[in-house]
């Protein structure tokens, strides 16, 4: 795709040149040329995908859903000391939205984050909400604090303009502070004006006061796209069908990032699942369909020691129909690594002549592989 594309607004190209870069793949190729001492074999997979996140109105209309979401709402308050609230109905699951929506609310107003509350799902004091789902929380939600940060950042000017006796236009805020022409003034000052001593305010103020509530959804209704590539080295005991994952590498972008340590957080947890997916984790039935895997002794879960350590690399490409061009991230960990484990797997096995095609790759699908290989071989 075109690094300008503004269907996918991104460089899945450079996206896939860099894990090969990150993951060594001239040194790998080298290292294949010699046989292990173990008597293992290396082997190293790429995986890139593309995902659909915070789907609009439109797309979950087509699919015929009894509920259609819309706009996403939330509601921002200067309160009398300068601080901030912020309150959305989206709920909180781990994301990590209550420090994502202050830093949106932040980048727009400057008010410290350590000023701002934020109060999540509380369907008594809330705008109504559809919930978190689809990686839509930080598009949706960060779009409506956004979209009401805007809002509350001009009635805020006006009174400030008012106080310091300058001109709306003139006025800005940085670092926490009001300034206009070399005047300061703190939003605690504005708040004051508003709920203390109205006979301070400006006689065309606003009557919304310093409360507001707006809605938002994207530009393009059918949603945005995140994108990564993974890859992966293993090796893989042709005796025993035992897989070890040596490195693991992703290379993702999901627009602009709010805060590089919750994305990452998502990500290595998204990652780990989808390593149980590739090599552990399976549903078994018996013939009258009863569940086999009815504990976690029976459907195994990859733990520390299963796991390699995981190395990232971000790159932003702003989606041009969102607000600060933010992208959903919360799923895309867990997309890739299926493909991109059994892809260096059967890397591996190649010299065997064996593949895998089946998740989990099971130490008996790995052998299982191999024995078909050498049995067409032997015909």
């Amino acid at each position: 795709m075109s690094p300008t594309s503004t269907t996918t607004a991104g460089d899945y190209v450079a996206s896939l040149r860099t894990a090969q870069q990150m993951i060594a793949l001239d040194k790998i190729r080298a290292r294949q040329k010699t046989p292990e001492p173990d008597g293992t074999l290396i082997g190293v997979g790429f995986a890139t995908y593309t995902e659909q996140s915070a789907h609009g109105t439109k797309v979950f209309a087509a699919w015929g859903l009894p509920l259609v979401p819309g706009f996403e709402q939330a509601s921002l308050k200067l309160t009398p000391d300068g601080g901030l609230e912020v309150r959305a109905g989206i709920v909180t699951i781990g994301q990590g939205l209550e420090t994502t929506l202050a830093q949106v609310a932040n980048e727009i107003l400057t008010i410290p984050v350590s000023r701002i509350k934020v109060k999540l799902g509380d369907t008594a004091t809330t705008p109504y909400s559809t919930g978190a789902y689809a990686s839509r929380g930080i598009v949706m939600a960060g779009g409506a604090v956004s979209r009401s940060a805007e809002k509350l950042a001009e009635r805020i000017k006006h009174i400030a303009a008012h106080l310091m006796q300058k001109r709306p236009d003139e006025v800005k805020f940085k670092d926490g502070r009001i300034e206009a022409g070399g005047a300061r003034l703190d939003f605690a000052e504005v708040g004051r004006a508003w709920y203390l001593r109205p006979e301070t305010l400006p006689e065309n103020v606003d009557t919304g006061g310093l409360e507001v509530t707006e809605g938002y959804k994207p530009l393009v209704d059918g949603g945005v796209f995140s994108y990564a590539t993974h890859a992966a080295v293993v090796t893989v005991d042709p005796r025993t069908g035992l897989v070890k994952i040596l490195d693991y590498v992703v290379v993702e972008d999901c627009g602009r990032v709010v805060n590089p340590m919750i994305v990452e957080g998502q990500t290595f947890g998204g990652v780990a699942q989808g390593i149980g997916t590739a090599l552990f984790e399976e549903s078994t039935y018996d013939g009258q369909g009863q569940p086999l895997a009815s504990t976690l002794m029976d459907y195994l879960l990859p733990g520390p020691t299963e796991l390699p350590s995981i190395r990232m690399a971000h790159t932003e490409t702003p989606s041009p129909y969102s607000a600060h061009g933010i992208k959903g991230v919360g799923e895309g960990g867990a997309i890739a690594p299926g493909a991109t484990v059994v892809n260096a797997i059967n890397d591996a096995l190649r010299s065997l002549g064996a593949e895998v095609c089946e998740i989990p790759a099971t130490p008996r699908r790995v052998l299982e592989a191999i024995a078909a290989a050498q049995k067409q071989a032997a015909a």
